[in-house]
């Protein structure tokens, strides 16, 4: 992307607070069925906790890898970068930007949205955005991104840039 510049996502209480909890539960889940074999000599259950260790450290490793890291904001537009598959949103197809509180977005219409670990990304629907792609680690400087296609919803560190950068696309 020419002349890119990189605005990091920032993560909430409740961010740091879920992705806390699931490392920690892996891990007490790994030490536990260690203890179950090795300690005890259980090894059915060992086994049966080892595979659900597994399992959470399959959804944590997912999990990270389509979350949102950062923003790149450039002249073709504007990337949502993650590890496993990054969202280009090319500037011919930005319809608007416009600044939205939290209270838009919905509680219980997500599909496949994410709830906390390492960020709030999925496919989500509101009765004042319609259906939309989520990618925020805060509920802060909250964005929707309208575009041709499809619309994002994004948080931003650096709100006051993201609206200098696009103001032909700005809406109050």
């Amino acid at each position: 992307m020419r002349n890119a510049y990189t605005i990091n996502f920032r993560w909430n209480k409740m961010v740091w607070a879920v992705t806390s909890a699931c490392i920690a539960l892996c891990c007490i889940a790994f030490a536990a069925s260690l203890c179950l074999i090795v300690g005890c000599g259980n090894l059915l259950g060992g086994i049966g906790l080892l595979l659900v260790a597994l399992l959470l450290l399959v959804a944590v490793v997912v999990a990270e890898g389509y979350s949102p890291q950062c923003l790149e904001v450039g002249d073709d537009g504007i990337v949502i970068l993650r590890r496993y598959a990054s969202v280009e949103i090319p500037l011919d197809e930005i319809v608007s930007i416009k600044r939205i509180s939290a209270s838009v977005l919905p509680y219980r219409s997500r599909f496949g949205a994410g709830c906390g670990l390492f960020g709030f990304v999925g496919r989500c629907r509101s009765r004042r955005i319609g259906r939309f792609g989520l990618y925020a680690t805060e509920f802060r400087n909250l964005f929707v991104i309208d575009t041709t296609g499809e619309k994002f919803v994004v948080s931003c560190t650096e709100p006051e840039y993201l609206l200098g950068r696009f103001a032909q696309h700005s809406e109050a």
